[in-house]
């Protein structure tokens, strides 16, 4: 007998799940655009699809594939500034990276994606637990009724919430449950009282009576459906995209710093040029003043022509210099640093002249061999941080999409409760004070299956839009390295021409020049002017053709950078150990020991005293979600730099 009434208690529980199992095995079958019974077996008994890559629009070669400057290899995307053979270059990248504080700002976000995913997990396991503790003194009616002593329980969620949508999960009334988000008591209370002057608990005589209780509860919604474990995708793919993220952010700050580096040294040459030729024209403009003031014919117009030239000429300086300064203060906002003067530390820039040992001129950055290297695009343009960041955000919508069929079904969970309670606090912890409850919950929003379906149908509406956005950023990174390809090798054309035009221009000037100084003048009057012409347009063009040409040999650097950017060079830089790579290893499998945050480091050599203290670089170990790309690798503190020639700005 004690054991058939211990059977015929646990029926109704049976009935009551196998019931609510027998529902929702209908609402898999006949939901429509709800997993069905194989998928969900399929799919490790969870709802929603496991992620597929979508199809790509991959090109699998290059438009100039065939230049005979244009090699089809492994390109140097991991230090591609190594190309120019440029030390200052090379301390600049190292500087920037280290200090920037946007790629600090970024660090951050995956340490806070981390511990997102942390919370994920936790989910998995019992979603509520808390102990109580209350002491409640009563007062009971002397006509019979009865009275609540204490405050009622207003029912709490069986789980969190998902971390990466806002939907909730209903809530379950658990007896003898604290609440921790409200403080409330659930115990029983003893309020009421009998006929015979009781109280309800069956102790005690009048009006007035205690409840002294303590207990322990628990709520766990069991992970049936898999919301829980698809949460955990889509934590993982939220902390591999804040990974990419920051890995996008690291080749936008390269590329950045090369560029405003090549454009200081391109101001630099192009201001150099202009003084150049400002000291050129400015004994020319005085012979011709002393030979108006001096009343020689013609000298009216070849005086004030060649003025014009040469002031014309001086304006450019300061609108050079304005520019310069400008880039100037870009680069140390990269750095990290406040604005100052860097030019006293980045140097002139000059080289020797191979014309002329004696002169030198200002170096403008060029890659040593114009021969560029690049991958097979389709492969290449997949690596691409931002392309694979988009892909992640494909893998968080198609877990929200399990999620959401999930809330579709009920939910079942355990709720229990151990615990004391007496109405004398020297009773409570007597053999006989113990209280318990345990037993099986169910919830099911039954009623509100039009929100959760239109729910449904909004999830895989956003997933089908990530993956137009995921199509067109591919085509976006096939269409910046197309462009900064062709952009490339058509600027080293344009340079050459250039060059030969602003030497033969220079050629000429000089030419007519020595004319004039040793007193040769083109047959008829003196100072002709045909001949005054002819020298105002010879330096008025070679001034133009020397800036253009300069201009020209600087885009040579730029539009190889933008190359570099587009093919996504410069990520690599955290790689600083090939052991340590991400997934799902422990953090113990990367050979780098973890930053502790928020403690100060040692200066480095290359900083200057003179500059504000950097924050020690943060590390995170994120996980991978499976995935058709490889392995996203961990974050780590920063590079391992080769010993080299450092950027001195201490004495600025």
């Amino acid at each position: 007998m004690p054991s058939r009434c211990k059977e015929s208690r646990r029926a109704p529980r049976t009935r009551m799940i196998a019931s609510a199992c027998l529902a929702a095995a209908t609402a898999l079958g006949q939901g429509g655009c709800m997993t069905s019974f194989p998928e969900f077996f399929h799919n490790g008994f969870k709802m929603g699809p496991n992620y597929q890559p979508p199809p790509a629009p991959l090109p699998n070669k290059w438009i100039d594939e065939n230049h005979p400057q244009v090699r089809v290899g492994a390109p140097n995307l991991a230090a591609w500034w190594d190309t120019f053979d440029d030390p200052v270059l090379a301390d600049l990248v190292k500087r920037a990276y280290s200090s920037n504080l946007t790629l600090r700002a970024a660090g951050f976000q995956i340490l806070a994606a981390r511990e997102q995913r942390g919370i994920a997990y936790s989910q998995l396991l019992p979603q509520s637990q808390n102990a109580a503790f209350s002491y409640i003194r009563g007062e009971a009616s002397n006509n019979g009724g009865a009275a609540v002593g204490g405050s009622a329980f207003a029912g709490a969620a069986l789980a969190p919430a998902a971390l990466t949508i806002p939907v909730t999960i209903p809530s379950t009334p658990i007896a003898g449950f604290v609440d921790p988000g409200s403080g409330t008591t659930t115990t029983s209370t003893n309020s009421g009282v009998n006929s015979n002057g009781t109280t309800a608990a069956g102790v005690g005589t009048g009006r007035f009576f205690d409840n002294w209780a303590t207990s322990l509860n628990l709520s766990w919604e069991l992970d049936f459906w898999g919301l829980f474990r698809r949460n955990i995708e889509a934590a993982n793919a939220n902390l591999d995209q804040s990974v990419l993220n920051s890995d996008q952010m690291t080749v936008l700050l390269v590329a950045n710093v090369a560029t405003f580096y090549v454009e200081i040294r391109t101001l630099q040459r192009r201001l150099e040029l202009a003084r150049r030729n400002v000291a050129l024209q400015e004994p020319l403009v005085a012979q011709f003043e002393q030979r108006y003031k001096t009343g020689i014919a013609n000298s009216f117009p070849g005086y004030h022509q060649l003025k014009s030239n040469l002031e014309n000429t001086k304006a450019l300086i300061p609108q050079l210099e304005i520019t310069l300064r400008q880039s100037n203060n870009q680069l140390c906002n990269l750095l990290g640093i406040p604005v100052q003067d860097l030019l006293p530390a980045l140097g002139d820039g000059t080289v020797s002249n191979p014309a002329g040992p004696i002169k030198r001129e200002v170096r403008i950055p060029r890659p040593v061999d114009d021969a560029v290297v690049v991958g097979i695009p389709g492969e290449l343009l997949l690596q691409r941080p931002d392309v694979r960041a988009a892909e992640q955000q494909l893998k968080i919508q198609s877990a929200q999409i399990g999620i959401s069929e999930a809330e579709m079904l009920p939910h079942i969970g355990i709720n229990g409760s151990i615990g004391l309670a007496a109405d004398n606090f020297g009773k409570l912890f007597n053999t006989q004070s113990g209280t318990g409850s345990i037993g099986p919950s169910l919830t099911w929003n039954i009623l509100n299956y039009g929100r959760l379906l239109a729910n449904v149908r909004l999830q895989n509406h956003l997933y089908q839009q990530f993956v137009a956005q995921y199509q067109q950023a591919i085509l976006n990174a096939n269409q910046d390295a197309e462009n900064a390809l062709t952009a490339y090798l058509k600027s080293i054309e344009e340079a050459r021409h250039l060059q030969e035009s602003a030497d033969a221009a220079a050629k000429l000037t000089d030419y007519l020049v020595r004319q004039f100084k040793e007193g040769y003048l083109p047959p008829g009057a003196a100072d002709t002017s045909a001949f005054i012409n002819q020298l105002f347009t010879a330096i008025n063009f070679q001034v133009t053709q020397q800036d253009s040409a300069a201009q020209a040999e600087g885009n040579i650097a730029l539009n190889l950078i933008l190359l570099y950017r587009a093919m996504g060079g410069g990520w690599q830089l955290r790689l600083t150990d090939g052991n340590c790579f991400g997934g799902s290893q422990a953090m113990s499998n990367c050979h780098q020991p973890i930053v502790e945050l928020g403690r100060p480091t040692a200066r480095p050599a290359t900083v200057p005293a003179a500059l504000p203290e950097v924050l020690p670089a943060p590390k995170v170990v994120p996980a991978h979600s499976a995935g058709a790309n490889p392995p996203v690798p961990r974050w780590d503190s920063g590079p391992r730099w080769d010993s080299g020639p450092t950027l001195d700005v201490s004495s600025h």
